[in-house]
């Protein structure tokens, strides 16, 4: 399988972080992008963090961030080694995650 995808859905407006990362971040308790083998996207600021340093990509600044009901999605396409985020179907960022051969999750 080639793409991997999930998603939330906002029950309260707040800080959100998605993305992917390898079982050693998770057991960290530190926010996905924030570690080497991390992507996530960041609500609070609308960067994208990969490795620990933030991408010269932010989300689109077009939006209002998120409301009770939006739904959140991380794509994961393995092939290409890209990393795309979803607010409601509608892309808002995409970037390329070049990480060890770990287990992501």
């Amino acid at each position: 399988m080639n793409y991997y995808y999930y998603e939330i859905q906002c029950i309260e407006p707040d800080q959100i972080h998605i993305g992917l990362a390898h079982d050693n971040v998770v057991k960290s308790g530190r926010a996905v992008g924030w570690e080497k083998n991390s992507i996530g996207f960041h609500s609070d600021d609308g960067l994208i963090y990969c490795g620990s340093s933030y991408t010269d990509e932010a989300a689109s600044t077009d939006i209002n961030w998120f409301d009770i009901g939006d739904v959140i999605g991380c794509l994961y396409d393995r092939q290409k080694n890209e990393v795309t985020f979803t607010k409601n179907v509608t892309i808002i960022g995409k970037h390329k995650f070049n990480h060890d051969d770990v287990e992501l999750y």
